[in-house]
């Protein structure tokens, strides 16, 4: 994916048609930002008042709720290499024991160690809506400490089951077909133009990019020269850069 989706971290958004689903699933995103702002990642919220199924960044603290803002997991990224520049891979899971009304929570990023939490007296809700992807769902959106997400999105996987750790690591950087099982939603953001964001399978519905003042969607720019040539060598970016993995990969050139 060369031109991702760039969100300006003031007035755009990606709007997921349909909520994820009830009791069980998995969320992941691939999209570089910084760690420098409070900003939310998504958001399916029906009040300001009660956050519901929403990953945000809180300073170098990344947190998935849903319900409330203390009911949910969090994963310190203090630590972490977190730059604009580099690709990253943000994974909530959620399975819901409605007979013993609790909730396991599970928070990955990158290659680290999950977070988990579990949560007791809830109930998965029926009455869920659709998520943004990038901005508040409710009117708060505008406020400093939710702000808007500044940075780019290049893929999104939505699944009604959960991942386990080993799927997540082998599967994030291998395309997929689209007709996996269990996965319910898979945009691959690589239209670049328009604000039409296609699932990899026809018979699902699109994403939409909306914006309030621009009149067009913001897509990245194509990235430019990829090697930079010594007096008799090449050099490559580091793998990070690349979002390359450690073990088998392929390079071609013309």
């Amino acid at each position: 994916v060369d031109r991702p989706i760039r969100l300006n971290g003031t007035d755009q958004l990606i709007a997921l048609p349909e909520p994820a689903p009830t009791t069980a699933g998995t969320l992941e995103l691939r999209g570089r930002f910084g760690v420098d702002r409070d900003q939310i990642l998504l958001d399916a919220s029906d009040s300001d008042d009660l956050p519901y199924f929403v990953v945000d960044l809180q300073g170098s603290v990344l947190r998935f709720r849903l319900a409330g803002d203390t009911a949910g997991v969090e994963l310190d990224l203090h630590d972490a290499v977190t730059t604009p520049t580099l690709w990253h891979h943000v994974v909530a899971t959620w399975s819901f024991d409605p007979g013993a009304q609790t909730a396991e929570l599970q928070l990955y990023f990158d290659d680290r160690p999950a977070a988990q939490a579990t949560l007791t007296n809830v109930l998965p809700r029926e009455d869920r809506r659709n998520a943004y992807l990038g901005m508040r769902r409710g009117e708060a959106s505008t406020l400093p400490e939710y702000g808007p997400l500044e940075g780019e999105v290049r893929e999104l996987r939505l699944w009604s089951v959960v991942r386990d750790a080993a799927s997540l690591a082998r599967y994030r950087r291998i395309a997929l077909d689209g007709n996996e099982t269990g996965l319910v939603a898979h945009y691959r953001i690589d239209e670049g133009e328009g604000a039409t964001l296609g699932d990899s399978s026809d018979t699902r519905p699109s994403a939409g990019l909306y914006t309030r003042r621009l009149a067009e969607a913001q897509w990245g720019r194509r990235p430019g020269r990829l090697w930079s040539f010594g007096p008799s060598y090449a050099v490559l970016p580091s793998l990070e850069a690349l979002d390359l993995g450690e073990d088998d990969f392929t390079i071609e050139a013309w």
